[in-house]
């Protein structure tokens, strides 16, 4: 193997790199906006049998969960890091506010 064929391979596994934290990212966004938006159909919809009501909020609590969870393993920028925060803190806020109701 000669150099450029090392560098093509190095080219490539920096790509790989980068995909695989731009897909990461766009998976922790995923699972916050998703709790998020379980939290809100639970709040606006009046009519949800007591089943679907704890589904969302199991499912709202394993979102929040597997988020933190790939969060702090990821190296974020600090607009990254504090977008994901602030969503993180609002679905902590949501589920919080439903425990007490």
């Amino acid at each position: 193997m000669d150099s450029s064929d090392l560098e093509a391979i190095q080219v490539r596994l920096e790509r790989l790199a980068q995909n695989h934290r731009d897909v990461t990212v766009k998976y922790i966004y995923t699972e916050l906006l998703s709790g998020l938006l379980s939290c809100r159909l639970l709040r606006t919809t009046e009519i949800i049998p007591e089943p679907k009501k704890a589904w969302h909020m199991e499912y709202a609590q394993n979102a929040l969960e597997h988020a933190e969870a790939a969060m702090w393993r990821l190296k974020l920028s600090h607009p990254e890091f504090d977008q994901m925060m602030a969503h993180a803190e609002r679905l902590k806020f949501e589920l919080e506010s439903f425990r007490r109701a």
